[in-house]
């Protein structure tokens, strides 16, 4: 009985925790794809062959972190090729890529912040 009651409280716990996060929301703020990874938020926009990373907080607002090194694995169709992206200013990340302006890509997009882990997240494009 009282293990029955102690998992009640629990799962009741990891639901009321569960439904006072924020939501992430459909689009980001910039019109990319979003999604969540550790605390943060990471949004991707693709035109043609430029890729731009939002990396952005759990209320999906521009970041400030300094020395965050970050790439994308950009695959389209069996080729793949890693892009590097350059730190712009407010957590933005840009680069351009080989791979072609049109068509799906599945983009990994990593980001390593100094002395934490990396956050990371994969976004299919369908353009």
């Amino acid at each position: 009985m009282k293990s029955g009651i102690l998992a009640l409280a629990l799962a009741f716990g990891f639901v009321a925790a569960t439904a006072s996060a924020d939501p992430l929301p459909a689009k980001g703020p910039n019109g990319g794809q979003i999604a969540e990874s550790g605390e943060h938020h990471i949004e991707l926009v693709v035109k043609a062959q430029t890729l731009t990373v939002h990396l952005l907080d759990h209320k999906s607002k521009p970041t400030n972190e300094a020395g965050v090194a970050a790439t994308a694995k950009v695959t389209a169709g069996s080729a793949s090729e890693t892009v590097a992206l350059e730190s712009k200013a407010n957590g933005v990340f840009t680069g351009t890529g080989k791979f072609p302006a049109t068509g799906a890509l599945k983009v990994e997009v990593t980001l390593t912040p100094p002395n934490e882990p990396a956050l990371s997240a994969t976004f299919d494009v369908a353009r």
